[in-house]
């Protein structure tokens, strides 16, 4: 017998008719339920997450089009100061983003190039001294590149066959700052180990 569609918010009891997050924990391999909360209470956790730690998540970064910038609407559990942290660390992660693109994808010898050749759409190359597995998936025109640590990951996209500089960027982050500028810097140094050694890999897909 299936469980009851949730209705309200098990932390601030508001209406769950316009969607919920599940919170969970993985129990015998397979995800029991503990928690149904409203989209509020799931943005208030993951910045008073962001408040302790610096981690950002991917919707971090995605709250930061209606907190920061052009549709602006202020939010009464979110500092200011708060959110102009993770529009600081943001930038200089854009900034990283943009010189793994000029000195990695189109580096020399190019990732793109190997990204291109490859017959199949997923590549991986693990690095046993650091721990660190750079992943890259291409289809439909797109490829998607993580790079992925012990504890946190980045992920950027870009048009796979554009020849010019400015198309890549952030699609997914679960990292500190400082985490995710240490994993950009590591593939940029290790760039010719990266295009050298990646090879391709069935078993990596969409989700990386």
């Amino acid at each position: 017998m299936s469980e009851p569609k949730p209705t309200n918010c098990k932390r601030c009891g508001a209406s769950l008719e316009r969607g919920y997050v599940q919170k969970g924990e993985i129990v015998n391999s397979k995800m029991k339920i503990t928690e149904t909360i409203c989209f509020q209470c799931d943005k208030i956790e993951r910045w008073e997450q962001f408040a302790k730690t610096g981690t950002l998540l991917t919707h971090t970064i995605m709250d930061l089009l209606y907190l920061h910038g052009k549709y602006e609407r202020p939010h009464p559990h979110i500092k200011r100061k708060l959110i102009a942290q993770a529009v600081e660390a943001s930038e200089l992660i854009d900034k990283q983003i943009a010189i793994f693109e000029d000195l990695v994808w189109f580096g020399n010898p190019p990732l793109q190039k190997v990204v291109v050749d490859c017959r199949t759409h997923g590549m991986k190359y693990e690095d046993a001294v650091s721990g660190i597995t750079f992943m890259a998936y291409d289809i439909a025109g797109r490829t998607m590149i993580t790079v992925e640590g012990k504890s946190a990951s980045i992920s950027l996209l870009t048009a796979t066959d554009y020849k010019e500089n400015g198309h890549m960027g952030l699609q997914g982050i679960c990292a500190t700052k400082e985490e995710a500028l240490d994993l950009l810097n590591w593939a940029i140094t290790n760039r010719l180990a990266i295009v050298n050694n990646i090879k391709p890999d069935t078993k990596v897909n969409i989700g990386i």
